[in-house]
């Protein structure tokens, strides 16, 4: 009997990585969007009457806001390493080094 392909390969697994995470971040931005909308009301209850310091919006929010997270990035970085026809590939062009920010990112 002939021995069957190993679909999980380690390297197989590795290429779909960044599509994992991608996957996993977005997961994770829809259900904390959902959970959200399950505690916030959408909208304010009215009253009649003027809104000043006097009279001030009431108060409709549910809950506590406990954690709160910012996702950002660095600014430009230089490549991590070389393609094989990189015209660029001679380390003396990116004096900061593989993978690092350059001097307009630092700034």
């Amino acid at each position: 009997m002939p021995k069957s392909l190993n679909i999980f390969k380690p390297l197989r697994l590795l290429q779909y990585r960044q599509l994992f995470f991608v996957f996993v971040f977005f997961t994770l931005c829809c259900a904390s969007l959902t959970l959200a909308d399950l505690e916030l009301p959408t909208t304010l209850p009215q009253s009649g009457g003027q809104r000043g310091l006097n009279n001030p919006l009431p108060v409709a929010l549910k809950g506590k806001l406990i954690f709160s997270h910012v996702l950002f990035r660095h600014g430009d970085r230089t490549p991590i390493e070389p393609y094989p026809t990189d015209p660029w590939k001679n380390r003396e062009y990116w004096p900061v080094g593989w993978g690092e920010l350059t001097n307009v990112s630092i700034c």
